[in-house]
């Protein structure tokens, strides 16, 4: 997104798939940090999945740039 001119605030909504649970609180920390003001974050899922191989976590992001 960076290359494409965008930035965390062009985000529009974001979707998180987790291998596990247990990686939820990570995910929130980062998340967090990323959009401090929650007046103002996009949306934001976060769903347990079935991922392949070692992948432990998936994010897929939509923004508007």
């Amino acid at each position: 997104m960076e290359l494409a001119g965008g930035t965390p605030e062009n985000i529009g909504k974001m979707t998180v798939f987790l291998r596990d649970e247990k990686y939820r609180d990570s995910i929130n920390k980062a998340w967090l940090k990323m959009s401090p003001d929650e007046h103002n974050r996009p949306d934001r899922h976060a769903v347990k999945a079935d991922l392949g191989g070692e992948v432990l976590f998936q994010i897929e992001v939509m923004a508007v740039l």
